[in-house]
């Protein structure tokens, strides 16, 4: 019987009509209900955590992978730059090249990198400045020190507008600026500049690891950039040098005058500097005389822009006469002057000899990029050389001057008359252009001679030459066509002359404008005053002579023929007083 199974005993209750068996078989089955449910749940809840922690493993190895791939991104990059940096030999390349890392697009941001030059910092490199290279900056000697000690200066965009870069930059260059990155290039003892960017690299990166980052190339590159730099600096040596040999050539060719060798070292010193054009301006011992140009060369301008660039060029020089030292104007610079056209940058060297100023150099061209180091070493050479030059050249020049005139009138000698004439003479031959000659002649001149002795002869003659010369520079606008330079000179005894590309006409109104002044002007000589008057011959090269002699001749023909009218008259020459 004890060997009945649980359903045979069940049932035999049943059948016994047991209620107590119904009540054990309820029991029994909630028990193993709730013995199956525990189960379940224990099932589900280890289900769950090892979800959770197949879940919290695979996040592990997300972010481990995450990392990895940031790792890779950095070290590629890092590579990537490295390599780039290295390969290129040239450092300016080399730096955009780095620079355009962090600034792809230059409408963005930018990023420069700062030389440290002498206590200056100057832009050599840029990506996406507005102004290009050569700007000077001016950075806050406690700022430098700590970026030569390592440290990292990280401004927003109000930090920078309280500081000294905020004037440094453009307009336009501030507008894309939100934040600016500051990093100092080599060492205290060897800080070779610093770098400034708006943006970093590479993306997706934290701003602290990006900084690192940077930190730790800038640290590879430093001694490579600082070789590349001593090179660079070398070749440069040698170029500049090559280029202050050539124009040392120029300077010992022989030329006709000492203007004409000035103008060419000059012209040729704008060619080596890569400038458009050149100014040469000369000081006077007396401060009240403005500063003025001596020689102006360059690029070939049409007539109204010309007269923009030189006044641009006029005023360069007058802010330097303050400075007294080389001035480069970068493009804000200029702006600030008023020179917002045609000009794009500009140097101008001063031309001293010990604490005197003797002139200036001033270089211009359009582009906005300013001069080199190795075009700013030639300027300040070709600025020690005039020194030398110019008074050397202006002692030749009035040496040569003194014996071209005529030592009482100051006026154009017979022997310098000569030369002219002939020069004038061959132009007009070839141009078909008209060159007439008026000669003067004193009328009584012998009398004053007896009447005031020499010394009164020779202060009418000294009077009489200066109202000439005075009167051909008031040559009214029509007859200032051009190539009319009127040339005047002392012919000989009381002769004098005047010589202009003019017709007859043109030659006549002059001619009586001059001896009508001599007419109505008294001479003064001690105590006494003189009253001198002038005979007139005039000849014009076509109408009245066919060689230079010819028309020497017809004019002189021509004041006979006034002084046998009667004295204090114009005569034109006529064709038979050509002689045959």
């Amino acid at each position: 019987m004890f060997n009945l199974t649980l359903v045979e005993f069940v049932n035999a209750c049943v059948f016994s009509g047991c209620t107590v068996a119904l009540t054990v078989i309820c029991l029994l089955q909630y028990i193993v209900h709730v013995g199956r449910m525990t189960l379940v749940r224990r099932q589900l809840q280890s289900t769950r955590e090892r979800q959770e922690l197949v879940s919290r493993e695979l996040q592990v190895v997300a972010d481990e992978l995450a990392e990895v791939k940031r790792d890779r991104n950095v070290t590629r990059f890092e590579s990537q730059v490295l390599r780039e940096f290295v390969l290129q030999e040239d450092p300016d390349k080399a730096l955009r090249a780095f620079m355009r890392r962090f600034v792809p697009n230059p409408n963005d941001g930018f990023a420069a990198f700062l030389r440290h030059d002498e206590g200056r910092l100057v832009i050599t490199q840029s990506q996406g400045l507005f102004d290009g290279p050569s700007t000077i900056f001016d950075l806050d000697s406690t700022l430098l020190t700590q970026l030569a000690a390592g440290e990292t200066i990280v401004y927003d965009r109000q930090a920078v507008r309280g500081s000294r870069i905020w004037d440094s930059l453009s307009p336009r260059d501030r507008n894309k600026l939100d934040r600016l990155f500051l990093f100092g290039v080599g060492s205290d003892e060897d800080l070779l500049g610093v770098l400034m960017s708006t943006h970093l690299g590479p993306a997706g990166l934290e701003q602290a690891d990006q900084i690192e980052l940077i930190k730790r190339i800038l640290a590879t590159i430093h001694c490579n950039l600082r070789e590349k730099l001593q090179l660079e600096a070398q070749q440069d040596q040698l170029h500049s040098t090559g280029e202050m040999l050539a124009l040392r050539n120029v300077v010992d060719r022989n030329y006709d005058s000492p203007a004409q060798m000035l103008e060419e070292f000059v012209r040729q010193s704008a060619d080596k500097t890569s400038a458009d054009r050149a100014s040469l301006y000369l000081c006077t011992s007396d401060p009240t005389i403005p500063v003025k140009a001596f020689v102006r060369c360059g690029e070939a301008l049409q007539v109204g822009l010309k007269e923009q660039w030189q006044r641009h060029e006029d005023d360069l020089v007058q802010v330097a006469l303050t400075i007294r030292s080389t001035r480069q104007y970068t493009r804000p610079e200029l702006e600030r002057m008023g020179i917002v056209t045609l000009i794009g940058s500009a140097l101008v060297i001063p031309v001293m000899q010990h604490s005197r100023t003797l002139g200036f150099v001033c270089l211009s061209r359009r582009l906005h990029e300013n001069f080199s180091r190795s075009q700013q070493a030639i300027a300040a050479w070709v600025g020690n050389l005039l020194a030398d030059l110019i008074p050397r050249v202006l002692n030749q020049a009035v040496v040569e001057r003194q014996a071209r005139l005529d030592g009482l009138t100051q006026l154009a000698n017979r022997g310098e008359f000569d030369r002219h004439i002939r020069h004038e003479f061959s132009i007009a031959s070839r141009s078909g252009t008209p060159l007439s000659l008026l000669m003067f002649d004193l009328d009584r001149f012998k009398l004053i001679n007896d009447t005031f002795g020499h010394p009164g002869g020779d202060v009418v003659l000294k009077e009489a030459a200066r109202t000439i010369r005075d009167c051909v520079r008031g040559i009214r606008t029509a007859d200032r066509v051009a190539g009319v330079k009127p040339f005047v000179a002392r012919y000989g005894g009381e002769e004098l002359s005047v010589l202009a590309r003019l017709d007859t006409e043109a030659a006549r109104r002059i001619g009586e404008f001059i001896r009508t002044r001599l007419e109505s002007q008294a001479i003064e000589f001690e105590g006494q005053q003189i009253r001198v008057t002038t005979s007139v011959g005039l000849a014009t090269f076509p109408d009245h002579a066919v060689s230079c002699e010819d028309l020497i001749a017809t004019a002189d023909a021509a004041l006979y023929q006034a002084k046998l009218n009667g004295r204090n008259r114009l005569e034109i020459a006529k064709p038979e007083c050509v002689e045959t």
